[in-house]
C-alpha cells in the first residue's frame, strides 16, 4: 500500500480528492490531511508518507516553504504541487526542490488520475531500487565479515547499513531448519537492529546490533534460548556468547559457528505444546487452567529437558511483567504447583499496578488545569513517590511530569484553533499561571510558538 498525505486548506478540495483516490486508485491510502503548512510539516515528519499532495497557497507557511522543512526532516517523499495559479515562477521554485509533478485546480479528473499513477509508479520503482541496493550492501557486508577480510570501505558500509551501531553479536543455523518467516520472528524476539543472509551451501546467518555500551551476556542468552525453543524440534542454533566491537564481528561469527556444533536437539513438539498452554493460561490470568494443564503434562513428560523448558518459559513470562523469578527450578510436584501459584499472583499484581496507572492517567486528563504534583498522585494510589515515579515511567514510557505536559499541550492546541482566544486565557486554562513560561514549553514541545500555531489555523 502506498501512503499519501494531503496538505490543502480547502475542505471541499480535500473531500473531492479523497473520493477520487478511493474510486480509481485502490493501491493509494490517504493517511492524513493538513489544513496549513505547519500542520503539513508536523504530520509529514511524524507519519513519513510516500506521496504528498501539497497546495502552494496555504496559511502559516506556504507549500514551497513546507516542502523545504519536510525535506530536511523526512527526505524521500514524492511531492505533487497543487495550485490555482498557473505561474512559471511557482513551477520553477518547485523544480528547484525536486518536485516533478504539478496539478492545477480545479483539476481535470483524467489528468489528476494520470499524475497520481505516474507518482505511484515512481514510488514503487524507488522501493525496488532501495531493496536491491540494501540487498547488495548486506551481501557485501556478510562476505566481508564472514571471511574475516574486511572490505576496503568496511567501516563506511557498516555505518550506512546500521547507523550509529557500536557493538554486535552473531547467530547461525542450518538453512533447511530456518523457517521462511524467521526474520519476522526475530523482529518479535529482539529490539536490536539485525541483518540476515541465506547461503546456497545451507546456512542462515544473522548479525544483531545496538548503540551505546556493550551489554552483558544475559540478553544474548535470552535470545538464544528463545530461538532454541521456538524454532522446532530439529532446529540447531549457534549464538556468540558476547558482543564484539564492529571491527571484530568476524570473531562473533566464529563463536556462533562453534556454538552451533555444540547445540542439542530441542524438545519434542508435543511437550512444547503443553508448555505453551500452561504459560498462555498464566499470561491471561487463568491460573486454574494452568494448573490443570500442568498436572496432565507432569505425568506424561518427565524428562528433565522438558521441565527446564517450562522453567525458562515461566522465567520469560515474569520478565515480560518487568519482574525477576528469584528461584531455582523446582525439583518435585509440590514445588512446581507453588511456583505456578506464585507466577499467577505476580501476574495479578502486575495488572493491578497497570490499573492504578490508568486511574492516574484518567485523573490527569480530567484535572490537567490544576496543580498536579507527583507526591499528590502517589498518595492518590497509595504508593511512595519513588515507587510511583518508577512504575509510571515503566508502564507509560514517559515520566509523570512529561505526561502532564503532553496532555496540557494537546489541550492547548485544541484551544488555539480559536484564533480570537487570548493566549493568557489559554495558558491559565491548562494550568500555567505564567503565559511566558507556557509559550516556552509549547515551543519546545510543538516546534513553534502558540501565536504562530494559532495564526496558522483557519
Amino acid at each position: 500500500m502506498i501512503r499519501l498525505l494531503m496538505a490543502e486548506d480547502e475542505w471541499l478540495e480535500r473531500k473531492a480528492m479523497k473520493k477520487l483516490i478511493a474510486a480509481h486508485l485502490p493501491e493509494i491510502e490517504v493517511i492524513g490531511e493538513a489544513e496549513n503548512g505547519l500542520e503539513a510539516v508536523e504530520q509529514a515528519t511524524r507519519s513519513r508518507p510516500d506521496i504528498m499532495l501539497m497546495d502552494i497557497k496555504m496559511p502559516g507557511c506556504n507549500g514551497l516553504e513546507a516542502i523545504q522543512h519536510i525535506q530536511q526532516k523526512a527526505p524521500g517523499i514524492h511531492f505533487i504541487m497543487v495550485t490555482a495559479y498557473d505561474s512559471f515562477d511557482y513551477a520553477r521554485e518547485a523544480l528547484k526542490l525536486g518536485v516533478k509533478e504539478y496539478l492545477l485546480k480545479p483539476g481535470k479528473k483524467d489528468e489528476t488520475i494520470q499524475t497520481l499513477e505516474r507518482v505511484q509508479t515512481a514510488v514503487l520503482r524507488s522501493r525496488q531500487e532501495q531493496k536491491q541496493y540494501s540487498h547488495r550492501l548486506q551481501k557485501l557486508l556478510f562476505q566481508s565479515v564472514c571471511h574475516g577480510e574486511p572490505h576496503e570501505n568496511y567501516a563506511e558500509l557498516l555505518a550506512e547499513a546500521v547507523p550509529r551501531a557500536s557493538y554486535g553479536f552473531a547467530a547461525v543455523m542450518r538453512e533447511e531448519e530456518a523457517p521462511e518467516d524467521i526474520e519476522e520472528r526475530l523482529a518479535q524476539w529482539t529490539s536490536d537492529v539485525f541483518l540476515t543472509d541465506r547461503q546456497p551451501n545451507g546456512w542462515f546467518r544473522a548479525f544483531f546490533f545496538h548503540t551505546g555500551k556493550s551489554r552483558g551476556s544475559e540478553e544474548i542468552e535470552r535470545l538464544r534460548r528463545r530461538m532454541y525453543f521456538e524454532l522446532g524440534e530439529k532446529a540447531a542454533v549457534g549464538v556468540s556468547h558476547k558482543e564484539y566491537e564492529m571491527k571484530l564481528l568476524f570473531q562473533a561469527y566464529v563463536e556462533a559457528l562453534s556454538g552451533l556444533e555444540k547445540n542439542q536437539a530441542a524438545m519434542p513438539e508435543q511437550s512444547s505444546q503443553w508448555v505453551s498452554s500452561i504459560v498462555n493460561a498464566l499470561r491471561t490470568g487463568e491460573e486454574k487452567s494452568a494448573v490443570y494443564y500442568w498436572s496432565e503434562w507432569w505425568h506424561t513428560h518427565p524428562q528433565k529437558s522438558s521441565r527446564r523448558h517450562l522453567w525458562l518459559q515461566l522465567e520469560e513470562l515474569v520478565k515480560e511483567m518487568n519482574g525477576t523469578l528469584e528461584e531455582d527450578m523446582p525439583s518435585d510436584a509440590a514445588e512446581w504447583k507453588r511456583l505456578l501459584h506464585l507466577v499467577g499472583a505476580y501476574r495479578g499484581l502486575h495488572f493491578q499496578e497497570h490499573h492504578q496507572i490508568e486511574k492516574v492517567k484518567a485523573y490527569v486528563k480530567e484535572h490537567y488545569a490544576k496543580s498536579l504534583q507527583l507526591e499528590d498522585m502517589a498518595g492518590y494510589v497509595q504508593w511512595s513517590p519513588a515507587y510511583f515515579s518508577h512504575q509510571f515511567k515503566e508502564v507509560t514510557g514517559v515520566s509523570f511530569v512529561d505526561y502532564v505536559t503532553r496532555i496540557r499541550m494537546q489541550e492547548a492546541k485544541r484551544m488555539l484553533q480559536d484564533r480570537e482566544r487570548p493566549l493568557k486565557e489559554i495558558s491559565i486554562s491548562i494550568g500555567y499561571k505564567d503565559p511566558n513560561y507556557f509559550s516556552r514549553v509549547f515551543k519546545k514541545q510543538v516546534g513553534c510558538s502558540p501565536k504562530q500555531y494559532q495564526q496558522g489555523r483557519k
